[in-house]
């Protein structure tokens, strides 16, 4: 975990590196940095349906929010 919080499913999901992101431990995907951000918030936010769609096979929260007040939408 970095200072940010980020942890490596966020970073992986950010970068819409989904074999990383699989390879993550589940305790990591529903996890949120400083930001209240989670995996899911960064792989909608980047459009990487790969890791979206994983992320939701993976069972994580479907509508969370963050600090900003940003929810996930999936389209």
């Amino acid at each position: 975990r970095r200072r940010s919080g980020d942890t490596v499913a966020l970073i992986a999901a950010t970068f819409g590196r989904v074999g990383i992101l699989d390879y993550c431990r589940q305790q990591h995907m529903n996890q949120r940095n400083h930001a209240w951000k989670r995996p899911l918030h960064a792989a909608a936010q980047h459009s990487f349906e790969d890791c979206v769609r994983l992320l939701l096979l993976r069972g994580v929260d479907v509508d969370p929010i963050n600090r900003n007040a940003w929810w996930v939408r999936l389209y």
